[in-house]
């Protein structure tokens, strides 16, 4: 879907998946109003409480996990996992740096990959849909 005027410059691609997440594509400094551009590429994935902020954009296959901000100017780069507030990339084998954080536990144990569209067992546990 592409949203193009003099005003709004926003484009969301195909196969997206938006949880309960934020995406804003304004901003407001000091009472100087402005709107600037918004991608989210093919196959993104924002999960839940991820905040994707105007003039920053997602490039194809990228994911912000539960809980992340991608701040104005930064870029998910495709094929990465971003985590924490502010964003930061996680190491690309899909293991965090810090295995004590929450965002760790999103990984599949049997492809040890972030699930693009994750299945949640009665106890709680996260598998690729494959």
């Amino acid at each position: 879907m592409q949203l193009n005027s003099a005003y709004i410059r926003a484009q969301i691609g195909d196969d997206v998946n938006i949880d309960d997440s934020s995406v804003v594509a304004h901003i407001n400094s000091r009472g100087i109003f402005a709107l600037n551009r918004l991608k989210i590429g093919n196959g993104c994935a924002m999960r839940s409480g991820s905040r994707l902020l105007s003039g920053a954009s997602m490039e194809d296959k990228s994911m912000l996990c539960e809980h992340t901000l991608l701040v104005s100017g930064d870029i998910a780069e495709s094929g990465y996992v971003y985590a924490g507030w502010p964003a930061q990339r996680q190491r690309p084998d899909g293991v965090e740096e810090r295995l004590d954080l929450p965002s760790a536990q999103l990984i599949c144990p049997l492809c040890r990959e972030f699930p693009q569209q994750g299945v949640v067992t009665v106890c709680g546990h996260l598998f690729c849909d494959r």
